[in-house]
């Protein structure tokens, strides 16, 4: 079951949720319920009502026991007993039914009337009687005064047979060419046809005369509306008397009474389509009128036109019955299940069904999803200037108040894709131009940040690229193309003086909320995370490096000290003057090794590191937490970085830098040597730490075999009867 809400009004769908097939077997259907959450909380008001394609009519008895419904495919009707819920005969027939007439209180009567131009009756013990109709009908009605049936279709009269004689009688003859609908009126037996030229013909069954003619087409045309054709009558309902309900092809409702020309008030569908159904509910302290057309059922008030509550179709509907004196409606549709809906507002639920008063009152308390979620709300004008007025009357559209909610999406594209007019862009821009001219002359705080007004985030990314290329280039390193074209149209673009509008005017800004850029815009933003990673592991280096050279600096200002001291020296004994002592220094500096220079910049990294932990620990100010560490662990951090580096050293190096354990050894083929390198802190740690413990495992004192009673049992030990 489905619970939707509209304008406060609680709407519960009960034929929502999942139907099992009829093939599966009891067993599977039992296993499946109880796995399947839907097919638990699913509420089968009436056994199997459904068909097997789409359903076309329906209709109750007047006794209300029964529902009668027809469908296909193969055509046939069903009967419903309402009482045990549940299904009482099926019926094949040979062709699908278009309407349905119950003439008793109860199923034992039916009339149907067939697209193939031929009238079935029905008893209880199946077809009765057949006939076929000189002309397709449409529509029929029975008048009990004088047991005639009346048939109406694609021609100007009217047929009538009576099922007394069992024979046709004198058809009427109408001004129409063809008729759509008709309706008799239950009080005073007034015979009323709508017509396809938008006319209603009403004809006294006692002399079979017109009585009058009624033109409903110039009064279903709206000023301002596009008319192609004239609208014709395609549905006609009787409230009482003198109140009669006429629906269009237009999809428009007019309210007449019998004594007046004019209609009192007009509704309209919005969705352009014919009307199929009215029907009037006046229980309950309600007048409402019930109409319906494939994508709707409009409920609203007869007075005044205010909407009351509305069902949107989710497939097309076919035909209603409402039950008498509840809130009850029964829909056919273009799909196998027979719409079934409750609204509690209009009337109780029924005898058969009255489990559903109980169900609506624990779920009063639940939220109602609401009806219209990411719909834009369109009018007809705004339809116009997008192109769009050809959907109305389609699935795209769905009519409320004075215009029509349109999908967000579909929309978007519309809007992106109509062209704006000159003159209204021009209009908007300057209002626009002034407006910023206002503002300037406000006072505001002044930022220098360079950046511009317009296009902020694609003028950084475009720096963040030049930047780039300007370093590649002053380091002068290969660069793929697709680099160098990237940066190329990177200094075109910021340098070149035809894109300056580009960062300047707001009239080409990059629009966010544009679908393309929605779509693009994950690919985006995964591409500037890994520029961000790599330009954070970039200055990272840079910072390293930047830290070795002032270390190195400071190493290589006490080397030179140390230098004019032995200079100093040496020219005090040899008298032998320097002139270039530049020169000097770096002869010095290059005999250096290198793996000397790095040792010596590893320990005052280690020294400098323990000195600021110690300034950290007496003074305690620090924006980072206080964290105590011990100089063992510095020293497996400093050997793992070492570790890490050696290991992307290539072998020469290598052999260069470390103690290796060096063997050669000849063989026939030549000598091969092999190279041991030097255990890692953590293999020692794990080879010192099992030492220690096989050490300890010795020294424990453990217990001599001897102590144990290794001898042989007695004899009959197992066969001797225990104590």
């Amino acid at each position: 079951m489905r619970v939707s809400a509209f304008n406060d009004v609680k709407i519960y769908n009960l034929s929502a949720g999942k139907s099992l097939p009829e093939w599966i077997s009891a067993k599977q259907r039992k296993k499946l319920e109880k796995q399947d959450v839907d097919l638990q909380r699913r509420i089968e008001l009436i056994q199997d009502l459904e068909m097997p394609d789409i359903s076309t009519a329906i209709k109750c008895s007047k006794d209300g026991q029964y529902l009668i419904a027809s469908g296909t495919y193969k055509p046939r009707i069903r009967c419903y007993e309402l009482s045990n819920l549940g299904l009482k005969f099926e019926r094949n027939i040979d062709a699908e039914v278009m309407r349905i007439e119950i003439l008793s209180d109860d199923y034992s009567k039916l009339c149907l009337l067939s697209e193939d131009r031929y009238v079935e009756y029905h008893a209880q013990g199946g077809r009765y009687y057949r006939f076929r109709v000189p002309k397709v009908c449409v529509d029929m009605a029975y008048l009990p005064s004088t047991c005639d049936q009346y048939f109406v279709g694609n021609s100007s009269q009217m047929y009538r047979f009576n099922l007394e004689q069992g024979r046709f009688l004198t058809p009427v003859d109408t001004l129409a060419s063809g008729i759509n609908c008709m309706s008799i009126n239950p009080e005073h037996n007034l015979i009323c046809v709508g017509t396809v030229e938008g006319k209603i013909e009403a004809y006294d069954p006692r002399y079979r005369t017109r009585v009058g003619v009624l033109d409903c087409g110039l009064d279903a045309v709206i000023e301002g509306s596009r008319v192609k054709t004239v609208p014709a009558v395609t549905a006609l309902a009787f409230r009482d008397g003198l109140n009669m309900g006429v629906g269009t092809s237009t999809g428009k409702v007019l309210m007449y009474d019998l004594r007046a020309v004019k209609p009192k008030i007009t509704k309209e569908h919005m969705y352009e389509l014919p009307i199929k159904r009215l029907h009037f509910n006046t229980a309950y302290n309600n007048d409402l009128v019930l109409s319906l057309d494939a994508q709707s059922l409009k409920m609203w008030d007869r007075e005044t036109g205010k909407i009351y509550a509305n069902i949107e179709a989710e497939a097309d509907f076919n035909d209603l019955c409402h039950y008498k004196d509840s809130g009850l409606f029964f829909m056919t549709n273009d799909q196998p299940k027979i719409q079934a809906y409750y609204i509690p507002t209009l009337g109780p639920a029924p005898k058969f069904a009255s489990f559903l008063d109980g169900l609506t009152e624990e779920l009063e308390e639940d939220t109602a999803a609401a009806v219209y979620d990411d719909y834009k709300f369109v009018t007809q004008e705004e339809l116009e200037k997008l192109g769009l007025d050809h959907l109305i009357g389609t699935r795209m559209m769905r009519a409320h108040m004075h215009g029509y909610y349109m999908d967000v999406r579909f929309y978007r594209k519309a809007a992106s894709a109509l062209a704006p007019s000159r003159a209204e862009t021009m209009q908007q821009n300057y209002i626009r131009d002034q407006m910023d001219k206002l503002r300037e002359k406000r006072v505001k705080m002044q930022k220098d940040d360079g950046l511009p007004s317009v296009n902020k985030d694609l003028f950084m990314k475009l720096k963040t690229v030049t930047d780039k290329s300007e370093e590649v280039d002053s380091k002068k390193k290969r660069v793929n193309k697709k680099q160098a074209a990237k940066q190329e149209r990177s200094n075109t673009i910021l340098k070149d003086e035809r894109f300056s509008k580009l960062f300047t005017e707001k009239e080409f800004q990059v629009d966010e909320t544009e679908e393309a850029y929605r779509l693009m815009n994950p690919v985006v933003s995964k591409m500037d995370l890994k520029k961000q990673k790599k330009m954070e592991e970039e200055l990272q280096k840079e910072q390293e490096e930047s830290e070795e050279s002032e270390e190195s600096e400071e190493s290589d200002v006490e080397a030179r000290k140390s230098e004019d001291e032995d200079m100093a020296l040496t020219e005090d004994e040899d008298e032998e003057p320097i002139e270039d002592k530049k020169d000097k220094k770096k002869v010095v500096k290059d005999q250096r090794s290198k793996a000397e220079i790095e040792e010596e910049m590893k320990m005052i990294k280690w020294m400098k590191k323990r000195y600021e932990l110690k300034q950290m620990m007496k003074t305690g100010k620090s924006g980072k937490k206080m964290q105590q560490f011990k100089v063992e662990e510095l020293k497996d951090g400093l050997e793992s970085k070492q570790a890490k580096k050696r290991s992307k050293l290539s072998l020469e190096s290598r052999l260069e830098t470390e103690e290796i354990v060096h063997k050669s050894t000849a063989t026939e083929a030549g000598h091969t040597a092999t190279f041991q390198l030097e255990k890692p802190a953590i293999v020692k740690k794990r080879e010192e730490a099992a030492a220690r413990h096989l050490k300890e495992r010795k020294e424990v004192v453990r217990r001599s075999v001897k102590d144990l009673k290794l001898g042989k049992l007695p004899k009959n030990y197992w066969s001797r009867k225990k104590k």
